[in-house]
Protein backbone atom coordinates (compact mmCIF):
# COMPACT_ATOMS: atom_id res chain seq x y z
CA UNK A 1 0.00 0.00 0.00
CA UNK A 2 1.44 3.37 -1.04
CA UNK A 3 0.16 6.75 0.04
CA UNK A 4 -2.12 8.70 -2.29
CA UNK A 5 -0.41 12.01 -2.97
CA UNK A 6 -3.79 13.73 -2.75
CA UNK A 7 -3.47 13.28 1.02
CA UNK A 8 -0.59 15.77 0.87
CA UNK A 9 -1.32 17.92 -2.17
CA UNK A 10 -4.91 18.59 -1.16
CA UNK A 11 -3.93 20.66 1.87
CA UNK A 12 -2.43 24.03 2.73
CA UNK A 13 0.92 24.10 4.48
CA UNK A 14 2.85 26.58 6.54
CA UNK A 15 6.19 24.90 6.10
CA UNK A 16 9.60 25.47 4.58
CA UNK A 17 9.75 24.42 0.89
CA UNK A 18 12.38 21.84 1.75
CA UNK A 19 10.14 20.43 4.45
CA UNK A 20 7.23 20.09 2.04
CA UNK A 21 9.50 18.42 -0.54
CA UNK A 22 10.57 15.92 2.11
CA UNK A 23 6.94 15.10 2.88
CA UNK A 24 6.13 14.79 -0.84
CA UNK A 25 9.15 12.60 -1.57
CA UNK A 26 8.32 10.33 1.35
CA UNK A 27 4.67 10.15 0.34
CA UNK A 28 5.47 9.20 -3.25
CA UNK A 29 7.84 6.38 -2.28
CA UNK A 30 6.47 5.16 1.02
CA UNK A 31 5.02 1.71 1.49
CA UNK A 32 2.87 2.36 4.55
CA UNK A 33 2.09 -1.30 5.11
CA UNK A 34 5.79 -2.08 5.52
CA UNK A 35 6.74 1.15 7.28
CA UNK A 36 4.06 1.11 9.98
CA UNK A 37 3.44 -2.19 11.80
CA UNK A 38 -0.17 -3.32 12.01
CA UNK A 39 -1.92 -1.83 15.01
CA UNK A 40 0.78 0.80 15.48
CA UNK A 41 -0.31 3.99 17.23
CA UNK A 42 1.61 7.12 18.09
CA UNK A 43 2.75 6.86 21.68
CA UNK A 44 1.17 9.27 24.10
CA UNK A 45 3.73 11.98 24.71
CA UNK A 46 4.02 13.80 28.01
CA UNK A 47 5.90 16.92 29.06
CA UNK A 48 9.40 16.38 30.42
CA UNK A 49 9.99 17.94 33.83
CA UNK A 50 13.04 19.83 34.99
CA UNK A 51 12.52 21.39 38.39
CA UNK A 52 9.38 23.49 38.13
CA UNK A 53 9.48 23.62 34.32
CA UNK A 54 7.47 21.43 31.95
CA UNK A 55 9.41 21.04 28.70
CA UNK A 56 7.30 20.23 25.65
CA UNK A 57 9.12 19.19 22.47
CA UNK A 58 7.83 20.41 19.10
CA UNK A 59 9.62 18.30 16.50
CA UNK A 60 9.51 17.72 12.75
CA UNK A 61 6.55 18.31 10.41
CA UNK A 62 3.45 19.43 12.29
CA UNK A 63 0.00 17.96 11.60
CA UNK A 64 -3.36 18.39 13.29
CA UNK A 65 -3.58 14.75 14.38
CA UNK A 66 -1.20 11.80 14.56
CA UNK A 67 -0.69 10.50 11.00
CA UNK A 68 1.94 8.68 8.94
CA UNK A 69 3.87 11.97 9.04
CA UNK A 70 4.26 11.76 12.82
CA UNK A 71 4.94 8.01 12.65
CA UNK A 72 7.53 7.97 9.86
CA UNK A 73 9.03 11.47 9.84
CA UNK A 74 9.09 11.99 13.60
CA UNK A 75 6.65 14.87 13.42
CA UNK A 76 4.39 16.47 16.05
CA UNK A 77 0.61 16.47 16.21
CA UNK A 78 -1.27 19.48 17.51
CA UNK A 79 -3.69 17.16 19.30
CA UNK A 80 -0.80 15.71 21.33
CA UNK A 81 0.71 19.14 21.98
CA UNK A 82 -2.67 20.39 23.22
CA UNK A 83 -2.92 17.53 25.70
CA UNK A 84 0.62 18.20 26.94
CA UNK A 85 -0.09 21.91 27.45
CA UNK A 86 -3.27 21.10 29.36
CA UNK A 87 -1.44 18.57 31.52
CA UNK A 88 1.24 21.14 32.37
CA UNK A 89 -1.40 23.75 33.21
CA UNK A 90 -3.18 21.32 35.51
CA UNK A 91 0.01 20.19 37.28
CA UNK A 92 0.41 22.11 40.55
CA UNK A 93 4.15 21.36 40.56
CA UNK A 94 4.67 23.10 37.20
CA UNK A 95 5.29 26.84 37.38
CA UNK A 96 6.24 27.49 33.75
CA UNK A 97 6.16 25.83 30.33
CA UNK A 98 9.09 25.69 27.90
CA UNK A 99 8.49 24.88 24.24
CA UNK A 100 11.60 23.18 22.83
CA UNK A 101 11.16 23.72 19.08
CA UNK A 102 12.95 22.17 16.14
CA UNK A 103 10.52 22.07 13.22
CA UNK A 104 10.20 23.30 9.61
CA UNK A 105 6.47 23.88 10.16
CA UNK A 106 3.54 21.88 8.85
CA UNK A 107 -0.14 21.86 7.99
CA UNK A 108 -2.29 24.90 8.72
CA UNK A 109 -5.18 22.73 9.89
CA UNK A 110 -5.74 23.10 13.62
CA UNK A 111 -2.93 25.65 13.89
CA UNK A 112 -5.09 28.67 14.63
CA UNK A 113 -6.98 26.77 17.32
CA UNK A 114 -3.78 25.56 18.99
CA UNK A 115 -2.36 29.08 18.85
CA UNK A 116 -5.47 30.30 20.68
CA UNK A 117 -4.96 27.61 23.33
CA UNK A 118 -1.36 28.74 23.88
CA UNK A 119 -2.24 32.41 23.97
CA UNK A 120 -4.88 31.79 26.65
CA UNK A 121 -2.56 29.42 28.54
CA UNK A 122 0.04 32.12 28.99
CA UNK A 123 -2.47 33.97 31.18
CA UNK A 124 -2.27 31.00 33.57
CA UNK A 125 1.44 30.12 33.53
CA UNK A 126 4.46 31.71 31.82
CA UNK A 127 5.32 30.10 28.47
CA UNK A 128 8.78 30.40 26.91
CA UNK A 129 9.48 29.20 23.36
CA UNK A 130 13.04 28.29 22.35
CA UNK A 131 14.09 27.84 18.70
CA UNK A 132 16.35 24.81 19.14
CA UNK A 133 17.40 25.19 16.40
CA UNK A 134 14.61 25.73 13.85
CA UNK A 135 11.28 27.49 14.33
CA UNK A 136 9.88 28.01 10.85
CA UNK A 137 6.40 28.63 9.47
CA UNK A 138 3.83 26.80 11.63
CA UNK A 139 6.52 26.26 14.27
CA UNK A 140 7.16 30.01 14.45
CA UNK A 141 3.40 30.59 14.58
CA UNK A 142 3.40 28.42 17.72
CA UNK A 143 6.47 30.12 19.19
CA UNK A 144 5.00 33.59 18.66
CA UNK A 145 2.12 32.82 21.04
CA UNK A 146 4.48 32.39 24.01
CA UNK A 147 5.37 35.06 26.59
CA UNK A 148 8.94 35.06 25.36
CA UNK A 149 10.61 33.77 22.20
CA UNK A 150 14.28 32.84 22.42
CA UNK A 151 16.60 31.80 19.63
CA UNK A 152 19.65 29.63 20.08
CA UNK A 153 22.73 31.30 18.56
CA UNK A 154 22.76 28.90 15.59
CA UNK A 155 18.99 28.81 15.04
CA UNK A 156 16.87 29.77 12.04
CA UNK A 157 13.58 31.55 12.70
CA UNK A 158 10.69 32.78 10.58
CA UNK A 159 9.27 31.69 7.22
CA UNK A 160 6.00 33.48 7.88
CA UNK A 161 3.89 32.28 4.98
CA UNK A 162 1.61 29.64 3.47
CA UNK A 163 2.14 27.33 0.50
CA UNK A 164 0.03 24.90 -1.50
CA UNK A 165 1.50 22.46 -4.02
CA UNK A 166 -0.14 21.38 -7.28
CA UNK A 167 1.42 18.76 -9.53
CA UNK A 168 0.29 18.51 -13.16
CA UNK A 169 0.60 14.90 -14.38
CA UNK A 170 -1.27 15.47 -17.67
CA UNK A 171 1.79 15.24 -19.97
CA UNK A 172 3.10 12.22 -18.09
CA UNK A 173 -0.31 10.56 -18.46
CA UNK A 174 -0.45 11.31 -22.19
CA UNK A 175 3.06 9.94 -22.73
CA UNK A 176 2.14 6.67 -21.03
CA UNK A 177 -1.30 6.32 -22.59
CA UNK A 178 -3.11 6.98 -19.34
CA UNK A 179 -6.39 8.88 -19.49
CA UNK A 180 -8.30 9.84 -16.37
CA UNK A 181 -11.96 10.83 -16.50
CA UNK A 182 -13.55 12.61 -13.54
CA UNK A 183 -17.29 12.13 -13.17
CA UNK A 184 -18.56 14.83 -10.86
CA UNK A 185 -21.56 16.67 -9.53
CA UNK A 186 -20.83 20.28 -8.68
CA UNK A 187 -19.07 22.67 -11.05
CA UNK A 188 -15.78 22.76 -9.18
CA UNK A 189 -15.77 19.30 -7.60
CA UNK A 190 -12.65 18.11 -9.49
CA UNK A 191 -10.94 21.51 -9.44
CA UNK A 192 -7.22 21.28 -8.81
CA UNK A 193 -6.89 17.61 -9.71
CA UNK A 194 -3.40 16.50 -10.71
CA UNK A 195 -4.40 14.99 -14.07
CA UNK A 196 -4.87 18.28 -15.88
CA UNK A 197 -3.25 21.74 -15.85
CA UNK A 198 -4.44 24.20 -13.25
CA UNK A 199 -6.86 26.67 -14.83
CA UNK A 200 -6.59 30.40 -14.23
CA UNK A 201 -9.89 30.31 -12.31
CA UNK A 202 -8.68 27.48 -10.09
CA UNK A 203 -5.34 29.23 -9.53
CA UNK A 204 -7.15 32.40 -8.42
CA UNK A 205 -9.35 30.40 -6.05
CA UNK A 206 -6.47 28.56 -4.39
CA UNK A 207 -4.42 31.74 -4.17
CA UNK A 208 -7.32 33.39 -2.35
CA UNK A 209 -7.43 30.48 0.14
CA UNK A 210 -3.66 30.72 0.67
CA UNK A 211 -4.09 34.44 1.35
CA UNK A 212 -6.81 33.69 3.93
CA UNK A 213 -4.50 31.40 5.88
CA UNK A 214 -1.65 33.88 5.53
CA UNK A 215 -3.79 36.71 6.92
CA UNK A 216 -4.72 34.65 9.99
CA UNK A 217 -1.05 33.70 10.42
CA UNK A 218 0.07 37.33 10.33
CA UNK A 219 -2.70 38.42 12.69
CA UNK A 220 -1.78 35.74 15.24
CA UNK A 221 1.93 36.58 15.11
CA UNK A 222 1.19 40.30 15.49
CA UNK A 223 -0.96 39.66 18.55
CA UNK A 224 1.49 37.23 20.10
CA UNK A 225 4.49 39.49 19.54
CA UNK A 226 2.65 42.66 20.54
CA UNK A 227 3.17 44.41 17.21
CA UNK A 228 1.19 45.38 14.11
CA UNK A 229 0.22 43.35 11.06
CA UNK A 230 2.11 45.80 8.87
CA UNK A 231 5.27 45.28 10.90
CA UNK A 232 4.99 41.50 10.63
CA UNK A 233 4.46 41.72 6.87
CA UNK A 234 7.28 44.22 6.30
CA UNK A 235 9.95 43.13 8.78
CA UNK A 236 9.42 39.45 9.67
CA UNK A 237 11.14 38.03 6.61
CA UNK A 238 8.35 37.92 4.00
CA UNK A 239 8.53 34.15 3.94
CA UNK A 240 12.27 33.90 4.54
CA UNK A 241 14.00 32.51 7.60
CA UNK A 242 16.44 34.66 9.57
CA UNK A 243 19.44 33.74 11.65
CA UNK A 244 19.35 34.53 15.35
CA UNK A 245 20.85 38.03 15.15
CA UNK A 246 18.65 39.14 12.25
CA UNK A 247 15.56 37.71 13.95
CA UNK A 248 16.43 39.62 17.13
CA UNK A 249 16.93 42.86 15.19
CA UNK A 250 13.56 42.42 13.48
CA UNK A 251 11.76 41.81 16.78
CA UNK A 252 10.86 38.22 15.93
CA UNK A 253 12.60 36.95 19.08
CA UNK A 254 13.29 38.56 22.44
CA UNK A 255 16.85 37.38 23.00
CA UNK A 256 19.49 34.86 22.02
CA UNK A 257 20.30 32.04 24.43
CA UNK A 258 20.52 28.27 24.72
CA UNK A 259 17.78 25.96 25.93
CA UNK A 260 19.92 24.80 28.86
CA UNK A 261 20.51 28.37 30.00
CA UNK A 262 16.82 29.21 29.67
CA UNK A 263 15.73 26.29 31.84
CA UNK A 264 18.45 26.94 34.43
CA UNK A 265 17.54 30.63 34.59
CA UNK A 266 13.88 29.79 35.15
CA UNK A 267 14.79 27.59 38.09
CA UNK A 268 17.11 30.25 39.55
CA UNK A 269 14.49 32.95 39.11
CA UNK A 270 11.90 30.93 41.03
CA UNK A 271 14.35 30.14 43.82
CA UNK A 272 15.32 33.81 44.13
CA UNK A 273 11.71 34.98 44.16
CA UNK A 274 10.98 32.80 47.19
CA UNK A 275 13.81 34.48 49.13
CA UNK A 276 13.37 38.10 48.11
CA UNK A 277 10.81 40.90 48.69
CA UNK A 278 9.53 40.12 45.22
CA UNK A 279 7.78 37.14 46.82
CA UNK A 280 5.33 39.65 48.25
CA UNK A 281 4.29 40.56 44.71
CA UNK A 282 3.93 36.85 44.03
CA UNK A 283 1.59 36.60 47.03
CA UNK A 284 -0.49 39.51 45.77
CA UNK A 285 -0.77 37.82 42.38
CA UNK A 286 -2.29 34.81 44.13
CA UNK A 287 -5.01 36.57 46.08
CA UNK A 288 -8.46 34.88 45.94
CA UNK A 289 -9.82 37.20 43.26
CA UNK A 290 -6.85 36.63 40.97
CA UNK A 291 -6.96 32.91 41.69
CA UNK A 292 -10.61 32.76 40.72
CA UNK A 293 -9.86 34.47 37.39
CA UNK A 294 -6.99 32.09 36.71
CA UNK A 295 -9.15 29.11 37.69
CA UNK A 296 -11.80 30.20 35.19
CA UNK A 297 -9.22 30.50 32.40
CA UNK A 298 -7.82 27.09 33.34
CA UNK A 299 -11.35 25.60 33.30
CA UNK A 300 -11.98 26.93 29.79
CA UNK A 301 -8.67 25.54 28.56
CA UNK A 302 -9.08 22.12 30.10
CA UNK A 303 -12.61 21.45 28.92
Amino acid sequence: MTLDLHDVLGGYWSILPGGLESVLDTASNLDLAAAIPRGSQSRALRPQHYGKSAIIAVRGPITQRSTWVTEILGGSSLSSLTLQVREALNDRDVENIVLDIHSPGGSVYGLQEFGETLYKARSVKPIVAVANSLAASAAYFIASQAHEVISQPSADVGSVGVVMAHTDWSKFNAKHGRKVTYITAGQYKAEGNSDEPLSDEALAHFKARVNEYYDSFVQAVARGRGTTRANVIDRFGKGRVFGAKAALAAGMVDRIDTLDNVVERLQSRKAASRKSPASQRHAIAHTPGVNRARAEIRRLLLH
